[in-house]
């Protein structure tokens, strides 16, 4: 945790930060794995998923950070 602290100050990270150190979010979701969340203003989670591992993740999440509609997909014939 203390790594994780100086980290975030070393780098001037001012987002607010969570970390549950007892599980307590997995234990009450049921989560498979770790995980990542996305949330919004008012802590909503708006998307789920690792963007470092997923491409499709991390557009999505940029998306949503910038504000934008994912473009639908058209069927090709």
């Amino acid at each position: 945790m203390e790594e994780m602290k100086y980290i975030l100050e070393s780098e001037d990270f001012t987002y607010s930060v969570c970390l549950d150190m007892d599980d307590c979010l997995n234990k009450l979701n049921h989560f498979s794995s770790d995980i990542v969340l996305l949330l919004d203003e008012k802590n909503h989670i708006i998307a789920t998923g690792n963007p470092v591992f997923d491409l499709q993740v991390k557009n999505n999440y940029l998306e949503k950070i910038a504000g934008n509609k994912a473009p639908e997909k058209r069927n090709s014939r």
